[in-house]
C-alpha cells in the first residue's frame, strides 16, 4: 500500500431505498486532522478557569464523518429533481440517513483496515 492516499479510490454505498452515496476509501492526514478538530468539543469550566475537552456531540460527529468521506450522492428532492452533492447539505439530511451513511462508512473502514492488515 502506498504511503500516499489515492484520492480517486472510492466506494459506493447503496442505501436501503436504493439511493447511492460515493465515499472516499481513505482520508489524507490533513483530512483526518480536520475531521478530528471538527468533532472535538471544547468547553470552559468557570470554576477552574480552564478550557477542557468535553465529550463530543455524537450527532455532530456523524455529520462531520459524512462530510469528510462523501464525494457524491444520487439524492433527489420531493419533486424527484436531482440534488447535487454540496457539503453544506449534509446538515439538511434526516437523522436516519446520516445514521445509515455513517454506519456504512464505518463498516467499509473496518473492511479496508482488515484487508490492509492481511496484506501485511
Amino acid at each position: 500500500m502506498s504511503r500516499f492516499v489515492n484520492r480517486t479510490a472510492i466506494d459506493e454505498i447503496v442505501l436501503a431505498n436504493g439511493d447511492r452515496v460515493t465515499v472516499r476509501q481513505r482520508l489524507t492526514a490533513a483530512e483526518s486532522a480536520d475531521l478530528t478538530r471538527n468533532m472535538m468539543h471544547l468547553r470552559f469550566d468557570s470554576n477552574t478557569k480552564q478550557v477542557e475537552l468535553a465529550e463530543g456531540n455524537w450527532h455532530r460527529q456523524r455529520i462531520e464523518i459524512a462530510r469528510a468521506y462523501i464525494v457524491s450522492w444520487s439524492f433527489t428532492d420531493e419533486a424527484g429533481v436531482s440534488v447535487p452533492y454540496l457539503p453544506a447539505l449534509i446538515e439538511d439530511l434526516d437523522e436516519a440517513t446520516i445514521t445509515e451513511i455513517t454506519a456504512a462508512i464505518d463498516a467499509l473502514q473496518t473492511q479496508h483496515r482488515e484487508e490492509s492488515e492481511k496484506k501485511g
